[in-house]
Formats: structure tokens, C-alpha cells, sequence
């Protein structure tokens, strides 16, 4: 179902440093939304992976520490994992990582391992809802 107020923009080219696109939000439903309507964007990243076993309700997946950094200046972002078996069926997985959330993961991630230093940290999604 989509949501008339949000205007998901992604990019096709993956060229982009640290997100794949961003949603628009308005305070409208117009299908095409006047600038005067625009609330915001949030940004958006998002990771495919080829898996084998069954989809769970929650996964879990790496996010480097200059990543959670690039979210944490943008003021938070959506990190999306898209799951797709060998016979191509899909599942997907989210997390809201607002700026409170990736503080907290920056300092836990530089108690491990430094100022400079790159961890792959793993994050815990939840499935997306029907």
C-alpha cells in the first residue's frame, strides 16, 4: 500500500557515497506534490543479499562506523535490506535509525574499536509489514 503523503526517489546507478535515495514528504495527497507542500526528505540506504534459508522475522546485517556517521549528519536515515532467495522470492527488512539511535551506536561502536577504526556492527531489523 502507498502511503499518498511520501514520494520514494531512488537511485539506479548505486554511484552515490552513502545513500541509494531518499523519500519526500508532503502535507498533501496530490500525485504531483507542489514544492510549497514539501515537508522533508529522509534518506534511504538500502542492501541486497542472496540467501539460501528460510525468511525469520528479524535479521540481522553490518553497518560500517563511517556509515552510521554519514546518517547521524543527514539527522538519521532508513537502512533497508532486501533478502532474495534462489528462486527470486523477496523479503523485506528495516530500521529506523533516528539520531538518538545512532548516537548511541557511534559511541558503543568507538568503545570497540577507536576514533578511526571500522566495524561492521551488526544492526537488528525487523520485516516489513503487509
Amino acid at each position: 500500500m502507498r502511503n499518498p503523503y511520501l514520494s520514494p526517489y531512488l537511485d539506479s546507478n548505486d554511484k552515490t557515497p552513502v545513500w541509494d535515495g531518499f523519500v519526500y514528504m508532503y502535507n498533501d495527497k496530490y500525485i504531483n506534490h507542489p514544492k510549497n507542500t514539501f515537508l522533508g526528505r529522509v534518506p534511504i540506504q538500502i542492501k541486497g543479499k542472496t540467501v539460501r534459508q528460510n525468511f525469520r522475522d528479524r535479521i540481522k546485517h553490518s553497518i560500517d562506523l563511517i556509515d552510521l556517521k554519514a546518517y547521524e549528519s543527514e539527522g538519521g536515515s532508513i537502512f533497508v535490506v532486501v533478502l532474495i532467495k534462489e528462486d527470486f522470492s523477496t523479503e523485506i527488512y528495516y530500521k529506523e535509525l533516528l539520531q538518538l539511535d545512532l548516537a548511541r551506536l557511534i559511541k558503543k561502536s568507538k568503545q570497540k574499536v577507536g576514533e578511526k577504526g571500522v566495524l561492521n556492527l551488526r544492526c537488528s531489523l525487523k520485516r516489513r509489514d503487509y
